[in-house]
């Protein structure tokens, strides 16, 4: 008997697990107006230029990005970055508020000179597939490498270098699934 209970709890938890309805990216059902989805991010720089991110917004509040200034992705760069983590929240039905933290390395070293932070504000359309919005980068410098803790409340943000007052034009766009070419 107390196997088949386990058995038939076994059971109601497989199909429950099966039956539940999930979906790769959109607005779920069971969570009005909260999204989640990774997007070309082009943070508009100067005249003609753009520097491209792909951020993921998750499901949790967390945001993860890489840009075009990692790797040695432009250069000349006195500088290099880490990935980009962070957070969000929304602000009202189509708008979101992010702040996100990367470290800085010596492009030529590779030591770690500092953190940079990036706050944005977002305006969603196209339910949800596209955004537009302004970002405001900051950089704080470590006293070393071993002595860097940018979430310290004396911590000094000053705008980065050529930063406009209410920050750089953002807009994104949702990435699309892509079938492969079937054979």
């Amino acid at each position: 008997m107390r196997r088949f209970v386990h058995t038939a709890a076994a059971a109601m938890v497989a199909l429950a697990f099966f039956t539940i309805s999930c979906a790769a990216q959109g607005i779920p059902t069971t969570r009005p107006g909260q999204f989640w989805g990774t997007y070309l991010h082009q943070m508009q720089v100067g005249p003609g230029m753009s520097m491209p991110v792909l951020i993921t917004f998750h499901i949790d509040g967390t945001v993860t990005g890489a840009s075009a200034v990692m790797f040695s992705g432009l250069p000349g760069a006195p500088a290099r970055y880490s990935p980009v983590f962070g957070i969000w929240r929304r602000t009202d039905s189509n708008s979101i508020a992010t702040t996100g933290m990367f470290m800085a390395f010596d492009a030529a070293t590779g030591v770690l000179t500092g953190f940079a932070r990036s706050r944005a504000r977002l305006d969603f359309s196209d339910g949800f597939n596209s955004y537009t919005g302004s970002e405001y980068l900051e950089v704080t410098p470590c006293a070393s490498p071993l002595a860097c803790n940018p979430l310290d409340p004396n911590a000094v943000w000053t705008p980065l270098a050529g930063m406009p007052p209410t920050g750089f034009t953002s807009t994104g766009t949702r990435l699309e699934l892509l079938m492969p070419p079937s054979s």
